[in-house]
């Protein structure tokens, strides 16, 4: 038995041996390809009329249109997103671009102050965020000394445009704000402590500089201040000592009585 299987393999060994050909896909696939009928646009002719051109233009000009409108939505949505971002996201920075736009097309002075005006206030909001986040961890000293500065720096250039106006409105309207931004920060100066508080207390320091700056604004327009922002320090009032409240209850006591 083996040596009938041992036979048979020398059999086929001993075979000669054809090459077989390989499958020619190229040849196939030109073929295949020469079968299919390739629709050919009519040659327009050089004095060809608009009519001609018309439905290829019409086809470039939609498809041209429909990218356009694709890329203006999405610009439009990232520009909307980026106005309601804050400081540490990643689309932050291309807030201040959106706002340098608006400032860019602004019809006058007037309202380009009102739009840093806008900014300004928008800069205090961030900073009280920013201020809430580093209470809870989630922000660093750095990123509150960064919204302090954002800060700083657009009030002084809302007072600045507020100054070059010719109406009233725009002056009286950012020292309406300077004082709101006063009572945030010293509010915010009271309950923070270390570099946050230092930093809290910079951005006051230019705050009251900008409404002394605001009210020349205002007095040169013509107007008068009739009441100036009050200052209040920053530091919390002492308690007084019991011998202080004692002579103080002495005092009223006699003061009642002799009023009676």
């Amino acid at each position: 038995m083996k040596k009938s299987i041992k036979q048979i393999e020398q059999l086929l060994y001993s075979m000669p041996k054809t090459p077989v050909e390989q499958f020619d896909f190229m040849r196939v696939k030109n073929q295949i390809l020469d079968r299919i009928s390739i629709p050919v646009e009519a040659a327009v002719p050089a004095s060809g009329t608009l009519a001609a051109f018309l439905p290829r233009l019409l086809k470039i000009s939609a498809a041209t249109l429909g990218s356009l409108l694709i890329v203006i939505s999405l610009a439009l949505g990232t520009a909307v997103a980026a106005l309601e971002s804050t400081p540490g996201q990643p689309i932050y920075p291309l807030k201040k671009v959106v706002e340098n736009i608006q400032l860019r097309m602004a019809s006058d002075e007037d309202e380009a102050a009102n739009l840093q005006i806008k900014f300004a206030n928008k800069r205090l909001e961030e900073l009280e965020k920013v201020l809430e986040q580093n209470k809870a961890g989630e922000a660093s000293e750095a990123e509150v000394s960064k919204a302090v500065a954002d800060l700083q720096k657009t009030t002084k250039a809302a007072v600045t445009a507020s100054g070059k106006t010719k109406s009233a409105q725009p002056k009286v309207a950012v020292l309406t704000k300077l004082v709101a931004q006063s009572a945030v920060l010293k509010s915010a100066a009271i309950e923070s402590e270390g570099e946050v508080k230092l930093e809290i207390e910079k951005a006051l320091e230019t705050v009251i500089i900008s409404q002394k700056q605001a009210i020349e604004n205002i007095e040169r327009a013509g107007l008068k201040v009739e009441a100036v922002p009050i200052e209040i320090n920053v530091e919390p009032a002492e308690e007084a000592s019991p011998a202080e409240q004692t002579e103080t209850g002495e005092s009223e006591e006699k003061a009642n009585k002799a009023r009676n």
